[in-house]
């Protein structure tokens, strides 16, 4: 039987991604009790078309993501929910039908206070761009991960880290507080909930996405404290990734994101 009290909330922070947040919003609404997105400074519509849908929206500056990192913002959505649960969803991700129908049941039962998501994240191929989700979904080839989304309000658990962040309580990261779920790649035995990943098809500017994660991985690369919480496997290879990790091209993308690139931010 579902525990009557048990609910679940829901936090997205979003920056431009109208389309997507169209196609994201119907199936959160199936299950989730709350919902609070935050606006990180778009320009597209995007917070006015939430807000026409009843949803509440907490806006934030654009060099809000910079100085902070994408913690700051989820902690600061997750902080006005009142749910018993929340999970926290980006504008590209939609949890898997059959979870969106037993997850209040699924939760009533739960042993831990942060509970493991399997992301199915899904691959491009010949086909057309603009694919619906439910095609995506049913005909490309995709990887599976898993990641920790799902944890208890109230139970201490926090996102912590300015890039590459990850649930910790106090500084204990919540991969030791859930169920283990073993395994990597495709063949990855799959956790009760999966997340439909769909970031390889977000429209955008190339340049500017990638001049943002430059900024803020070199960004962190140059100063230790932002290096806090972030798995240091991120920065092993970071020379083989990035090439040139100088603060000259942190400074380059700083400028490119902040002004040349403002325009250019959709």
């Amino acid at each position: 039987m579902v525990d009557k009290k048990l609910t679940v909330g829901v936090t997205m922070v979003f920056h431009n991604e109208l389309d997507l947040i169209k196609q994201w919003l119907p199936p959160v609404q199936e299950y989730a009790d709350e919902i609070i997105c935050g606006n990180h400074a778009s320009t597209d519509g995007s917070q006015e078309y939430l807000k026409d849908q009843g949803i509440k929206i907490i806006d934030f500056e654009y060099n809000c993501l910079l100085d902070n990192g994408f913690s700051y913002m989820k902690n600061v959505c997750a902080e006005h929910l009142s749910t018993t649960w929340i999970h926290s969803l980006d504008a590209d991700e939609m949890l898997d039908r059959e979870g969106r129908k037993s997850i209040h049941k699924h939760l009533s039962k739960a042993k831990y206070d942060c509970v493991p998501i399997t992301t199915r994240t899904y691959h491009r191929d010949s086909k057309p761009k603009n694919l619906s989700w439910e095609t995506i979904i049913s005909t490309l080839p995709y990887d599976d991960f898993q990641h920790k989304r799902l944890y208890k309000n109230g139970s201490g658990i926090k996102w912590k880290g300015y890039i590459h962040e990850e649930l910790y309580k106090g500084d204990i990261n919540a991969s030791t507080l859930t169920e283990k779920i073993k395994g990597k790649g495709s063949s990855t035995k799959v956790s009760p909930f999966i997340h439909h990943h769909l970031a390889n098809f977000k429209k955008g500017n190339p340049k500017y996405k990638a001049s943002l994660y430059t900024y803020m991985l070199l960004n962190a690369h140059h100063n230790p404290e932002l290096r806090k919480y972030t798995n240091s496997w991120w920065y092993k290879n970071i020379k083989s990734t990035l090439g040139d990790c100088s603060k000259e091209r942190m400074q380059e993308a700083y400028k490119y994101i902040t002004a040349e690139g403002k325009h250019e931010r959709n």
